[in-house]
């Protein structure tokens, strides 16, 4: 729910010219803001953090025995056949794989690099709306989690992002069109170096809106 107090180290700064051009093992990553303070007392608010993912898919590694990206595959991608969707590797070739810009002044120009083991399980993904779209429907049934896990991931914890907080969801009333009709929205949006994203879903008919950014920060909230 984003409400440890852990520092998020994306926040550092030496992040951009320093922490995320280079290759780490999760565990060196830990290591960077282990000693640092809490920001508050857990539990007190809301502040996002990219550290608590990784701890998250360090702590998966540790139950399962088995590597973050194996997980993945094994537990989601696979049975849910979203071939399209898999963790970032620099050096391999992907068909399609789009490239990410940003706007300098009137122009755009290549977005900075990144290394991938440096987001990890807080966004080391590539993947496309199709894939996505299967993912979302198979959160309706119990082909991935059971009833009683899927109350608690979309449960409203905390006030934030001027709505509530479920577990890595923002849940909220919005309107929709001309119609004036306020439905429950659970959603999320993203961005990492030359790319931001929106996922929306409305449960009340399992409508989805993605969309999937390359130009660097667009505003998709619009």
């Amino acid at each position: 729910t984003h409400t440890s107090g852990i520092p998020n180290f994306t926040s550092f700064p030496n992040y951009q010219k320093d922490l995320s051009i280079n290759t780490y093992s999760p565990e060196a990553l830990i290591k960077i803001f282990a000693d640092s303070s809490l920001q508050f007392k857990p539990g007190e608010k809301f502040s996002y953090s990219n550290s608590g993912y990784l701890l998250l898919g360090v702590i998966i590694e540790k139950v399962s025995g088995k590597p973050y990206e194996q997980i993945l595959h094994e537990n989601i991608l696979n049975p849910l056949k979203m071939n399209n969707t898999g963790y970032d590797h620099h050096e391999t070739i992907l068909k399609n794989r789009a490239s990410g810009y940003e706007k300098n002044e009137n122009k755009f120009i290549n977005a900075g690099y990144i290394d991938m083991s440096v987001p990890f399980s807080a966004g080391a993904l590539y993947s496309t709306v199709e894939d996505l779209y299967l993912w979302d429907q198979a959160l309706y049934n119990e082909t991935l989690l059971p009833s009683k896990t899927k109350d608690l991931l979309f449960k409203p914890y905390i006030k934030a992002m001027g709505a509530s907080y479920g577990y890595g969801w923002a849940v909220a009333k919005d309107r929709f069109g001309n119609t004036g009709d306020s439905l429950i929205v659970i959603g999320h949006f993203g961005g990492i170096n030359g790319f931001n994203t929106s996922i929306q879903r409305i449960p009340s008919d399992k409508n989805l809106i993605v969309l999937l950014n390359n130009t660097g920060g667009a505003p998709l909230m619009e």
